[in-house]
């Protein structure tokens, strides 16, 4: 049966759902929305009718070091026995593992989830990547990913200019002053002054009058 959703809160990601009733979970699919449930019934219909490209999607084999209980409590490794779980992450590992790879410092817990849409990891600072600032998709991409470190060389390219990103303004200062130091700037770097456009101004682009 289709989930179908009215009276959607997109505010609080709750609505009323043709299956689930009132108060079901949604989550911003393309230009729409969808019921939170309904995503999860077909993620497991094509895992379970595609396993061998469930296996292929996964970057990494999991860990030999598997604990058994993985709460933090004292645990048992697959590989060591008994250990007492470090935290790695979004999870507790084996401290075996964790020096075999180089970690020294750990964390007093691990990473939470957002408690509003229970899909996205907390950051350092405690803001959900989401839920706090859904105007760009850029966002969820994953900080190893290729697309995130090419995103970030342009953007370092245009501060390293004097432009800001996020305004999309120069942070030059507008007093006659010059980008590199000791050279003098002719003329002005704005267009008008007092109500009226500069001759320099007008000359190339008109004086703004039909």
């Amino acid at each position: 049966m289709k989930h179908s959703l009215t009276n959607k809160d997109t505010t609080a990601l709750v609505a009323e759902c043709s299956v689930c009733g009132t108060g079901a979970g949604i989550a911003k699919a393309g230009r729409g929305w969808v019921c939170r449930e309904a995503r999860r019934e077909a993620q497991r219909a094509f895992r379970a009718a595609h396993p061998e490209r469930v296996r292929e999607w996964k970057k990494r084999p999991p860990s030999k070091h598997r604990l058994t209980k993985r709460d933090g409590t004292p645990d048992t490794c697959a590989i060591c026995g008994p250990v007492t779980p470090v935290v790695m992450g979004r999870g507790w590992g084996c401290p075996v593992r964790a020096k075999e790879i180089g970690r020294k410092n750990f964390a007093d817990a691990p990473q939470p989830k957002c408690l509003l849409c229970s899909s996205c990891y907390l950051d350092r600072f405690g803001a959900c990547p989401k839920c706090d600032e859904p105007e760009d998709d850029s966002m969820y991409l994953p900080t190893e990913s290729r697309a995130y470190q090419r995103m970030n060389s342009v953007a370092a390219m245009w501060e390293d200019a004097g432009f800001s990103i996020v305004g999309g303004e120069s942070r030059l200062d507008s007093d006659y002053q010059s980008v590199v130091p000791g050279w003098k700037t002719l003329g002005s770097d704005i267009p008008e002054r007092d109500g009226k456009v500069l001759d320099t101004y007008a000359v190339l682009y008109g004086s703004g009058s039909r």
